[in-house]
């Protein structure tokens, strides 16, 4: 195939934007989709265009992403369109106004959504309001739109001190690659390869809730902190969950959508990263369920680790081998084997290594890990929905001790 996907990883993002101006990253970030200092967005997007490739910049928890593909006979000149965009962003006033305000609009929309309230809301809790994944990654519409477009100089400026990797996939020799992107790699000076370290805020385990009134549906989103993807011990609990919440065929899902009808969706599972992960089990269901499905979730959750059998294992073997057989051949699939051995620091074999560890444990290894790390009774729950319908039956299921929170994440004072 002629083809060819790279992209350059600038650790930062917003782990390195004060707590303060949350959202700059993203702004930083959207900005840099702006055209550059000679091309105008329509003039970029127009050379990108005639080459049949695609260059996008986005922000994360904790890298800058420049992505791009290209056609093979085009790589080069892709290359120095990538270049223009890291080098020289059109970092002009009305660019930065109409990109500051198309932000402020999608963080209005994401306060009236409950999904995105929930997320915030468990975030919030298990991270505390003094680290960047306690607040949301695009901010809010008070420190969005505080900021300046010095504040996004100042934001890029730290760009060339942050550690960098590339990463290139398909039909380019390492050769021309490597000619390619001297630059690039010239760019970040004497990088400082250790990022912020934020306190956490413990243990907030509970039952909370966030009024939307007259919704119909209940988001239901709980978890609690873990590990990080590099430690020893996130392989075993990636595999361990497969079974509870991974995709339709997950216990979640068979449950509370196909059996119970209450749900078009259930699942569960664990980020990446390099600061400790949260575990979370996510739903949207129908409000007159909402009761009953936290009950069935609890239940699940309490004798998934203890119940896990024999039969168990070998399904979440051949689930899991199975779904790797075709993983990996995409050129979406290299760059992500690629990211994972650049930012984790995993072996050129990690994905054998990984499998001939799903293939050595044992359901006693199952129940173990889950003992460990996912014990029910730690969990932060947290229920968005109407509630002058279901704020009894969530009380009920809690047995009395509901927490409420504005949609915000702040303690609503009892009546």
């Amino acid at each position: 195939m002629p083809l060819v996907a790279f992209e350059v990883v600038i650790s930062g993002g917003a782990a390195i934007e004060p707590l303060e101006q949350k959202g700059l990253s993203s702004l930083l970030a959207s900005l840099m989709n702006e055209g550059t200092a000679s091309r105008s967005a329509a003039e970029f997007e127009q050379a990108v265009g005639l080459l049949g490739s695609s260059v996008t910049v986005s922000s994360g928890n904790e890298e800058l992403v420049i992505s791009a593909t290209s056609l093979s006979r085009n790589f080069e000149e892709t290359v120095a369109l990538v270049e223009e965009v890291l080098f020289s962003p059109r970092f002009e006033q009305p660019e930065f106004e109409r990109v500051r305000s198309a932000l402020i609009t999608s963080v209005t929309g994401l306060e009236a959504n409950p999904a995105a309230i929930a997320n915030f809301t468990l975030n919030s809790l298990l991270y505390g309001n003094q680290h960047p994944r306690g607040t949301t990654l695009l901010g809010r519409q008070e420190a969005i739109s505080a900021l300046t477009l010095e504040d996004v100089r100042s934001q890029y400026g730290k760009q060339p001190g942050m550690l960098a990797s590339i990463h290139i996939a398909g039909d380019v020799s390492d050769q021309r690659a490597s000619a390619a992107f001297g630059e690039i790699a010239a760019f970040f000076n004497e990088p400082d390869e250790s990022l912020p370290e934020y306190p956490i805020a413990g243990s907030n385990s509970g039952v909370y809730f966030v009024d939307v009134p007259g919704s119909a549906q209940s988001v239901l989103m709980l978890g609690q902190l873990t590990v990080p993807t590099g430690h020893p011990d996130a392989n075993q609990l990636r595999f361990a969950n497969e079974k509870l919440g991974g995709g339709i065929s997950g216990d979640l899902a068979q449950t509370l959508r196909i059996e119970k009808g209450y749900t078009y969706g259930a699942s569960s599972g664990f980020g990446q990263g390099l600061e400790v992960q949260p575990f979370l089990v996510q739903t949207s269901v129908r409000a007159n369920a909402t009761g009953d499905s936290l009950a069935i979730i609890r239940d699940m959750l309490t004798r998934y680790g203890p119940e896990f059998s024999a039969a168990d294992a070998q399904m979440t073997q051949q689930k899991i081998i199975k779904a790797n057989t075709r993983a990996f051949e995409s050129l979406g699939g290299l760059l992500n084997t690629l990211r994972m051995i650049g930012k984790f620091g995993k072996s050129t074999r990690f994905v054998e290594e990984e499998q001939e560890e799903l293939l050595a444990m044992t359901p006693a290894d199952y129940r173990a890990i889950v003992a460990e790390y996912l014990p029910e009774d730690e969990m932060a729950y947290v229920i968005v929905g109407d509630k002058a319908t279901q704020f009894g039956p969530v009380t009920e299921f809690a047995g009395g001790g509901v927490i409420e929170l504005d949609v915000f994440g702040r303690l609503v004072e009892s009546d």
